[in-house]
């Protein structure tokens, strides 16, 4: 039998590889950008960890219970007031957001990050179960595969090195059951220098094997589809795969009540895959926390003449506001419903303001600072971008000059021919002379556009093989030509509002087809500049870019919406749950995707274990009917081999004797029944009716006591 030392090592072992394999699965979640705050829940894995390493059952329960609410308790504190009332508050905007949830199915913090710790404290206790059996184990390795390789194909994650770590802690399980948890100096180090050999191995494999820098979403649809089989436009929150014709759908989406019509921009996007685009992986510090009704800091334009004023925006149908829709550039958020304490969170990555999920009928109010027509002052200056260049921030060179390693090379020495020909130096004249470009050689249109073919780059399809497409092209066109230059560029989608939408005073009617996207420029003395390079399209407060790409000074545009009605934006896949806006540590998740992948594991682990349990208690009935003999024997070495002896092939049924004095039996009667087994499962015996009845009992008493 095991000593009570190598129980106690058994126990800390899995319960440690479950923390660790948890987190492994956990990382390439965070790397997406669909979960911050990993590192506290490290914390929270190691003290349910703890918990386990000990062997009473109270702990274990007590760890449970305490550790989510101790964990929500203490990041949804409010640090103005006592701890006590804190909690108070806490318990109290649980309990009113648990009522929401079912008039409303509106799910908010800080219930959804009280559900989010519950829901990853029953995966740990799965986890920890599993693997302590090896089918079990083998199971859950291959769902957590699955789940990495899905993964991968969606977003721009370390899935390899995660896939090397699951796959580590799989093959030092499966050694530790082949060893039998004897904990002897000579096994011990067989098992270590086994799995050393195997981190060595994948960890050279990691450094040396070429790393896609991206993976497209391929095959991820989420714009409406008609009675023809195409697509509508409209805005969702999915870029990763552009392409393909359009329909137009005018179905009111919101009002925007304002002094003048603005852009109302809704996310923007830094990485493109070649396929679309994605966000880019975010860390804890590049989340920013915010408050309700304060100045948003380091927002707005720098140095260009700019009015603020307040907007209303009233969803009428239901659109994505997780990327709060705003006009430019948002200086403050005066009201937002489904806030907890007036807390919010800004991308400083991206710029884009986390908000919760907004229902039709709900408003909000920003304040916007709008510039009044940037585009002469960028056309004054004069030094060439390359003796600007060194004033870009270090993470603005890091985030918005990324580009695909497979981008074919005719991309970028068209740019750089296209401003050679228009003899563009400066920043300004480089951006108007590729959207001159643009508008002069592409045509624009949302019917007969082609998708790319597997493999085929979506902006290289649309500059040198269909040269027609809508606002997703020629934005898509701008922004990742510019970067081959060497500027740093960020695509945005949201709706392109003009005079054409107004219903009312300060009132303007947006609809799906008001869709649109275009690109954001960065410019080392003023920030980030946003351009419009769709034919027939301009900024509200921007000067119409003439053919030969001069920018008249005293006109302000407007968009001019075309008759084919504006294109669409694709839905974003990382982005569609609310958000725990606090920079401090606290989990923000993508709820929907990692709730239904938490619950996919949860469900089809538990109904594993259920049905394996139950097939296995009908097999082993039906064999004491037919084969009592064959049933004994298995039962037996159910017990001697199972998680609580754990003795291995060669135990004799002489060591069930702890067991069956534990249960009560007398020595004399456990002797009694040792020999009528033996005689049986070792001399051949037959077993009769009486004899079953004698012999069964007593395991199944030892068999609940272990299951207990």
């Amino acid at each position: 039998m095991l000593t009570g030392r190598d129980r106690l090592a058994t126990r800390a072992l899995y319960a440690w590889l479950a923390a660790t394999w948890l987190a492994a699965a956990i990382l390439p979640i965070a790397g997406a950008g669909a979960l911050h705050g990993f590192r506290s829940v490290l914390w929270l894995l190691a003290v349910l960890a703890a918990g386990a390493t000990t062997p009473w059952r109270s702990v274990r329960a007590g760890a449970s219970l305490f550790a989510p609410c101790a964990y929500v308790a203490w990041y949804w504190r409010d640090a103005k007031i006592p701890f006590g009332s804190s909690l108070v508050h806490l318990a109290t905007a649980i309990a009113r957001e648990s009522k929401a949830v079912f008039h409303s199915g509106t799910l908010s913090d800080p219930l959804q990050t009280l559900l989010f710790v519950w829901l990853l404290t029953g995966a740990y206790w799965l986890v920890s179960f599993a693997c302590r059996r090896t089918v079990l184990w083998l199971f859950y390795n291959a769902i957590a595969c699955i789940g990495l390789i899905v993964l991968s194909s969606m977003a721009p994650v370390k899935s390899f090195q995660a896939a090397v770590v699951l796959v580590s802690i799989l093959l030092f399980v499966l050694a530790v059951h082949r060893v039998g948890h004897k904990w002897n100096p000579r096994a011990l180090a067989r098992v270590v220098v086994t799995v050393t050999a195997i981190l060595a191995v994948a960890g050279g494999l990691v450094c040396v094997l070429p790393h896609r820098t991206l993976a497209g979403a391929r095959g991820v649809q989420g714009v409406r589809s008609t009675s023809q089989g195409g697509v509508v436009t409209g805005y969702t929150l999915n870029d990763a795969e552009l392409g393909g014709s359009l329909g137009v759908d005018d179905q009111p989406v919101l009002t925007l009540v304002s002094p003048e019509p603005t852009y109302l921009r809704g996310q923007a996007l830094a990485t493109y895959t070649g396929h679309g685009w994605i966000s880019a992986p975010l860390t804890d510090s590049q989340m920013q926390a915010e408050q309700l009704d304060q100045l948003i800091a380091d927002n707005g334009f720098i140095g260009l003449p700019a009015q603020s004023f307040d907007e209303t925006i009233t969803l009428l149908s239901s659109v994505n506001t997780s990327d709060l829709l705003a006009g430019y550039e948002v200086t403050d958020v005066i009201r937002l419903p489904g806030l907890y304490d007036g807390r919010f969170a800004l991308d400083t990555v991206q710029d884009n303001i986390q908000a919760p999920r907004l229902h039709t009928g709900q408003s909000y109010e920003v304040e916007t600072s709008v510039p009044a027509n940037p585009y002469p002052i960028l056309a004054r200056i004069r030094e060439p971008f390359v003796a600007l260049k060194g004033a870009i921030p270090a993470d603005v060179l890091a985030n918005d000059l990324q580009l695909p390693s497979a981008l074919p090379k005719a991309v970028a020495t068209l740019a750089q021919r296209t401003v050679q020909e228009a003899h563009a130096t400066t920043e300004y004249g480089m951006v108007t002379s590729l959207i001159s470009y643009l508008r002069t050689h592409e045509e624009y249109t949302t019917t007969d556009v082609p998708k790319p073919a597997v493999g085929q780059d979506y902006v290289a399809q649309f500059l040198f093989q269909t040269h027609r497409g809508y606002c997703d092209n020629f934005s898509s066109a701008l922004a990742v030509m510019l970067r081959t230059l060497g500027v740093p560029t960020r695509w945005v989608t949201g709706f392109a509002v003009s005079s054409a939408n107004q219903t009312g005073a300060d009132t303007y009617l947006v609809t799906d087809a008001d869709a649109h996207a275009w690109v954001e420029v960065y410019f080392p003395e003023y920030g980030w500049i946003p351009f419009d390079p769709t034919p027939t399209f301009h900024m509200p407060f921007g000067t119409r870019v003439s053919a030969k790409g001069a920018a008249p000074g005293g006109e302000t545009g407007q968009p001019t919406p075309s008759s084919q009605g504006h294109p669409s934006t694709q839905p974003h896949t990382q982005r569609l749950g609310d958000t725990f806006p606090r920079s401090d540590g606290i989990t923000r998740l993508d709820w929907d995707g990692f709730v239904l992948g938490v619950g996919v594991v949860l469900f089809l682990g538990s109904c594993a274990m259920g049905m394996r349990a139950m097939l296995r208690t009908r097999q082993l009935a039906r064999l004491w009917e037919t084969k009592p003999e064959l049933a004994l024997a298995r039962m037996c070495g159910d017990i001697l081999r199972g998680p609580a002896l754990r003795l291995g092939k060669s135990a004799t049924l002489r060591q069930l004797w702890p067991l069956a004095k534990a249960s009560g039996m007398s020595e004399d009667a456990f002797q009694t029944w040792l020999n009528e087994a033996e005689a049986v499962l070792y001399g051949g015996s037959r077993l009769q009716d009486d004899a079953i009845l004698r012999l069964r009992e007593p395991l199944l008493r030892w068999q609940r006591m272990i299951d207990r």
